[in-house]
């Protein structure tokens, strides 16, 4: 280092002593409050904005936490309601399962016949079941609820079937009256109501008196079909007949039962 440069340091040195020795005075006599006042009120609020503006951002990403966590929380919430739905329906089905296959008990099916317990899938003129040829059933079987006939097959299918019930125009069922034995046929009205018709005028036939079964088209003896609600007889006429009512609603069935074998 020349001595030129020398120089100008030691007096940078020396200058910088001074001005600092001057700061110190004029602090020291209070000359430099109003400054550092002026200085802290531009500088405080930039700093309370940066702290706020940090507090803003730590409170917002807090929520979105919360609202996340939140929101998971109602959506498993709301997928433990849809499950325990299923689960209390698949119980309460498996009740009304058992229920039927108790009030079945004691209903009088000989040695080679069977009962297979249907669910109704359908529910319209005819009643669809959950019960088809994999199941051995086949078209004419008869379908019952305890000791009452609600109809039977006429059409199945591999994992299905449509069950002809009593109230459709199609259907004949042969019958008895339980007490005065008169005979006749069933036979549906409107998909609505049954009668009891080709009822010859000499049989006797009274209000209240149980129609059954005759188990001669080949549907099972005994089985009930309803009471003698009207009696109509014709002038002259060579037969007469009866409205029925009917012990079962079948539109209000869950389970039904197919009567199987020879």
């Amino acid at each position: 280092m020349d001595r030129s440069e020398f120089s100008k340091g030691i007096s940078t040195f020396f200058l910088l002593i001074l001005i600092s020795a001057g700061l110190l005075v004029l602090d020291n006599c209070g000359l430099l409050v109003r400054q550092r006042a002026l200085s802290s009120n531009l500088i405080l609020p930039t700093q309370r904005a940066f702290l706020l503006t940090g507090q803003g951002f730590t409170n917002f990403f807090s929520f979105l936490t919360f609202w996340k966590s939140g929101s998971s929380k109602i959506t498993y919430l709301e997928q433990r309601v849809r499950e325990l739905t299923v689960e209390a329906e698949k119980v309460k089905r498996l009740e009304d399962e058992n229920v039927s296959l108790r009030s079945q008990v004691g209903v009088p099916v000989s040695k080679n016949k069977r009962m297979v317990m249907g669910s109704v899938v359908g529910n319209s003129q005819n009643l669809l079941i959950d019960k088809g040829l994999r199941d051995g059933i086949k078209t004419g079987m008869p379908v019952i609820y305890q000791d009452v006939l609600i109809g039977k097959l006429v059409k199945v299918l591999e994992n299905s079937s449509s069950v002809l019930v009593l109230t459709d125009p199609l259907s004949r069922v042969t019958a008895t009256t339980s007490k005065t034995k008169a005979k006749g046929i069933v036979a549906g009205q409107f998909g609505v109501e049954t009668i009891l018709e080709k009822v010859v005028s000499e049989d006797v036939l009274n209000v209240g008196d149980v129609i059954l079964t005759s188990g001669e088209d080949g549907i099972l003896k005994g089985l009930i079909i309803g009471k003698i609600s009207e009696v109509q007889k014709l002038d002259a006429g060579v037969f007469q007949s009866a409205k029925i009512s009917l012990v079962l609603d079948f539109q209000k069935l869950n389970q039904v039962f197919v009567v199987i074998g020879e």
